[in-house]
């Protein structure tokens, strides 16, 4: 009976105790699962962070990539406005004074567009073709304009001098066509446009006409007087 007592005293009094035993492991277990899932919580953030940071380097350097390209494409479009602008009056100031037998003639095409060639006729015109021109000073202010990359048209303006033109009448011609003067000079608003990636003159507006500092004289033709013999001298002779 003493046994029987002690036995059930404690099954009685172990219950509980057993009870408190498997509430701490539970709560060890959920402690643990706890520091699984915040571990996992910042491995996850910190893989996010990673790619952030890996996404971010990538869009940077494309940006980068881009600008470059931006910035070297409006580079490439100042300089070729700049250069077409010189190049379109060296080579119509060319064709203009001497327009038989000069080989700029074939470069027009690449500066000005066809429309403009049409229109002018540069190409074709004669206007000092009864004279030689051996010399003349050309003098071209070109502003340096940043053009961006997405443009396709621009105007510019220029202050274009041709002066010291020597020239000769070309004694050659059968009809001598004079000329008060051979060219303007003056300050020109070009229009360009782009055409296949290309930019040429669509246009020349003359806006301001200016007289050169130094001008030479434009060779005249020399006028003959017609001499009148008389009739008494003439049959005087024939009477001789």
């Amino acid at each position: 009976m003493p046994g029987k007592m002690i036995y059930y005293r404690y099954f009685l009094e172990g219950r509980p105790q057993t009870g408190r035993s498997s509430d701490g492991a539970a709560g060890l277990r959920a402690e643990e699962d706890a520091m699984k899932k915040e571990k996992q919580t910042e491995k996850t953030a910190h893989s996010i962070r990673f790619v952030l940071y890996i996404l971010g380097k990538i869009l940077a350097c494309v940006a980068i990539f881009l600008l470059g390209i931006f910035a070297f494409k409006t580079a490439e479009n100042s300089s070729q406005i700049y250069m077409l602008a010189r190049d379109a009056f060296a080579k119509r100031t060319s064709v203009i004074l001497q327009p038989i037998n000069n080989d700029d003639t074939k470069l027009l095409e690449g500066i000005f567009t066809q429309e403009y060639l049409e229109k002018t006729h540069l190409d074709t015109q004669q206007t000092n073709a009864s004279y030689i021109i051996q010399s003349y000073d050309l003098q071209t202010k070109v502003p340096i304009k940043v053009v961006f990359a997405w443009r396709n048209k621009m105007d510019i303006r220029v202050e274009n001098l041709v002066q010291d033109i020597s020239a000769k009448l070309d004694s050659s011609q059968l009809e001598i066509n004079e000329v008060d003067k051979f060219i303007e000079s003056g300050i020109y608003t070009l229009h360009m446009v782009k055409e296949n990636g290309r930019w040429k003159v669509n246009d020349i507006t003359l806006e301001e006409e200016i007289t050169p500092p130094s001008v030479y004289p434009i060779p005249k033709v020399e006028k003959t007087e017609d001499v009148t013999i008389p009739e008494e001298s003439v049959g005087v002779a024939q009477g001789d």
